[in-house]
């Protein structure tokens, strides 16, 4: 098994600040950093959400941005 430390982002300003402590700690161990985001939908709200097209873009552009800003931190991570 391949040890990394995983990352849970819900594309807040507040995790993104809260994603740096484990980015550096990766880096002090010398760990890769998997960076994940997920939509958990209570069926009340989904169909009032956008089309799961949509929702990809928009958790792909949240695991993009955190990622440069993490390198941007944390270069060899």
């Amino acid at each position: 098994m391949r040890l990394e430390i995983t990352v849970g982002l819900d594309g807040s300003a507040e995790s993104l600040s809260a994603a740096r402590w484990p980015a550096r700690e990766a880096q002090l161990r010398g760990l890769p950093v998997r960076l994940v985001h997920l939509w958990l939908l209570s069926p009340v709200a989904a169909p009032h959400l956008p089309s799961g097209e949509v929702r990809t873009v928009v958790g792909q552009r949240i695991l993009r941005g955190a990622e440069s800003e993490l390198r941007g931190h944390y270069p060899d991570v």
